[in-house]
């Protein structure tokens, strides 16, 4: 019984007491004390079968997320959920990103320009300004019979600046708040690396392989009652992953989703370019990259976590 229905139950007996007809009250043989009781007992169970036969409406609302770092296929695993029916995805959400905001000009962008206002916004005020915006957002969404998927942009987070930052990570913003429906995508770190160093993305410090496999492993750690889903396995049977992936989030499934990702644009699109999905060769190793993989304690702890090997031939 919550607070509310121990409330109800004592205004009914109070009720009770005070209109229930006088032979009733003075019942030969019954004292006060136990008649309470007896109509506190039924009143009880009478609450508690009400309460179970209704549906909860403090019930949470539903909300879908998806969590990768970069490099590690999430775009393309993200372009296959937005195929689903009746799916709006959000791409590269993080409202306390340190990226991004050297730029003044942000007219739309409440979050951003309280974040470098002349008096800026506390942390605690930018995950509320959040939370309200994501609030309209998601009812009228779900008005429309719509699904509503946020894209997680966990680079700002894990792998920005001297430390993983300390503020909320996405999912644990809204787990007060919303039901989450959640998954985790990941790649061989090995080719997360190489990627992320092709393009300029090594932006944490101290940098190196055996640095980003430590902080792939505390991503990990945070998000560690979440479904993973593996970019490989998904690139070499799209169909069963991808409906194995609408599963977890709680979306219907469009067996012909692959056909309509090629229409899809969203943030992040950084992998190499081409309508078939196949598994890529790995990219080339060059021989300091090969001794300080081979030389990462992280790496083999994470390996092992993920079952992928540490054989550097790649696949």
């Amino acid at each position: 019984m919550t607070i509310d229905s121990d409330k109800m139950l004592l205004s009914t007996l109070h009720m009770l007491e005070q209109e229930a007809p006088e032979e009733v009250m003075s019942t030969t043989g019954i004292t006060m004390p136990s008649r309470q009781d007896v109509a506190r007992k039924s009143l009880h169970e009478a609450l508690e079968m009400a309460t179970a036969a209704l549906p909860d409406q403090r019930a949470k609302p539903v909300l879908r997320t998806v969590h990768h770092l970069a490099c590690t296929g999430g775009t393309i695993i993200s372009k296959a959920i937005s195929s689903q029916p009746n799916v709006a995805l959000l791409s590269e959400v993080d409202p306390f990103s340190p990226m991004g905001h050297e730029h003044p000009f942000r007219p739309t962008d409440m979050i951003g320009l309280a974040k470098v206002g002349s008096r800026a916004a506390t942390i605690e005020t930018q995950g509320k300004m959040f939370l309200s915006s994501l609030a309209i957002l998601a009812k009228e969404y779900e008005a429309q019979g719509t699904y509503l998927v946020l894209r997680d942009h966990s680079h700002g987070k894990y792998n920005y600046g001297s430390d993983i930052a300390s503020y909320h990570s996405l999912r644990a913003l809204l787990s007060d708040t919303y039901d989450l429906k959640s998954v985790v995508t990941i790649r061989d770190p090995i080719d997360s690396y190489l990627s992320l160093k092709k393009n300029g993305w090594e932006h944490f410090s101290p940098s190196g392989f055996d640095e980003y496999c430590r902080r792939m492993l505390v991503f990990l750690d945070d998000h560690s009652d979440v479904p993973i889903i593996k970019y490989e396995d998904f690139v070499t049977d799209p169909q069963n992953v991808c409906a194995a992936l609408c599963m977890a989030l709680d979306l219907p499934f469009n067996s012909n989703f692959i056909h309509l990702m090629s229409a899809i644009s969203i943030s992040g699109d950084s992998g190499r370019k081409g309508e078939k999905l196949q598994l890529r060769p790995r990219r080339e190793i060059i021989r300091d990259e090969r001794m300080e993989f081979k030389a990462s304690h992280h790496h083999a702890k994470l390996a092992k976590r993920l079952g992928y090997s540490t054989d550097l031939a790649g696949h």
